[in-house]
Parts: structure tokens; sequence; C-alpha cells
């Protein structure tokens, strides 16, 4: 979703977005100073735009906790009918499927296969439960029934950089823009340097860019590996 954001010529209109998103605005000023640009020769709608590809990039590759949540879905009867639970639309990877059997019990379907192998009765498949995706839903076996509650644990996008509260109308939190900016910071300054045709530049804030996001998902996966010993059981008919 694009970022409209208004020209500092806009008088209240400009003041007013200005008080709603502190932490965007804030943003756009340290890319300006980076860039050492105005809006003469770069619109805040242009910086907007930079800053929408650098984040869309960043949930390519960027897999840490602030990105994770869990939903819950309750089987409805057509969903029962079809074996088909809707993929949430702010979805990136799945992480955990599982079905809530209560008193923190969990079916836990461990093994995905391919829908062409989940639909063919003559291929072997896993022995318990499993799992095919087609196209914006899951199928899965044993078939779901009306009312069972089943649990997505997945890394997703975050809210849109200019999201409001509708209540407060304040800014939503977004990890992305308030707690480590560089990201987004070295995403925008390459899309903005590739628009300025400055290619040298655009190479080296992509190279900031790439190496953040690697030392991010470093230091997580050294979170994960300390305080226990770390194991990953493999299951597969073919051992």
């Amino acid at each position: 979703m694009a970022l409209i954001i208004p020209a500092s010529t806009a008088g209240s209109t400009y003041s007013a977005y200005v008080t709603a998103h502190p932490g965007l605005m804030n943003l756009i000023a340290d890319v300006r100073d980076w860039l050492n640009r105005d809006e003469d020769v770069i619109s805040n709608n242009l910086i907007g735009s930079f800053m929408q590809k650098g984040s869309d990039d960043a949930y390519r590759t960027l897999r840490i906790p602030p990105l994770e949540t869990t939903v819950q879905l309750t089987v409805t009867s057509t969903q029962a009918t079809n074996n088909t639970l809707p993929i949430p639309s702010n979805f990136i990877e799945l992480i955990r499927l599982s079905k809530n059997k209560g008193a923190n019990k969990y079916d836990i379907y461990n093994n995905q296969v391919g829908l062409g192998t989940f639909d063919n009765d003559w291929e072997q498949k896993p022995d318990a439960r499993y799992f095919s995706r087609k196209g914006t839903d899951l199928k899965l076996y044993p078939a779901i029934v009306e009312g069972d509650i089943y649990e997505l644990h997945y890394y997703r996008r975050l809210f849109a950089l200019n999201a409001l509260t509708t209540d407060t109308n304040s800014e939503i939190y977004n990890w992305l823009r308030d707690e480590n900016e560089k990201v987004l910071l070295f995403g925008t300054l390459k899309y903005a340097s590739i628009y300025l045709a400055d290619l040298a530049a655009a190479d080296t804030y992509g190279t900031l860019f790439d190496k953040e996001i690697e030392a991010l998902n470093y230091e997580e996966k050294q979170r994960l590996s300390r305080g226990a010993n770390l194991r990953s059981v493999f299951s597969s008919s073919l051992i």
C-alpha cells in the first residue's frame, strides 16, 4: 500500500499529518539528511514510496520475534465442507500449524506436502497429520471439522508505516520504524539513490541493508541456541 504523505507546502494538512505521524516524519527527515536533498528534488510521496519498497524487501528475509504472531481460527461450516483454512492477509511464512485440543494440548502439523501429493489418493504420504497450501488457503489431513480450533503461528507483515489507531488517532507501533530504523533507512536510501541515478550509492546502501538483515537474523539464531540444547528432530519415511 502506497504511503501518501502531504508536501510541507500543504499548510494545515501537512501540520496535522506531522502531529499524527511523528515517528514516520522523523524517519523521513532522517532520510533527507542522509540524501542532502530537499522536496524540490525528492517529494515526501517519493520518499514514502521508497520506504514502502524498503519494508517490502525486509519482509522477504527478516525473521525475528517482533514479526511473529499467533491467530486462532474456528472452523466454519463452509471451511469444513471445503477442508480449507484461510491464510491471514498479513502472512509471510508459517512457523507452526496446530489444532488446539484445550488444556494446553495440541495436535502439531509438522509435515507439509505438495498440493498434487495431497490430492493424489495413490501417492504415499506422512502417516499422521499433514497439510498443503492452495492459493490463500491451507488444506489439512485429517479433514477439519466445524467448530474445531486451529492455531497459526507465523511471521507477518506489520501494520502499515502510516497506520493510526481508531480511538486516539495516534501511530500504531511498527518495529521497523520505531525500534530498528536502520533496516528501513538503508532500504529507503537504496531506492532513493536509484531514483537519483547514483548507482554507486545504491549499491552501498543495498549492502548495508543486507548486512543489517543478516545481523538481526544471526542475533536471533544465537539467542535461540542459548540457555538450553537446541535439537531438531527429522522424520521421514525414507529413514
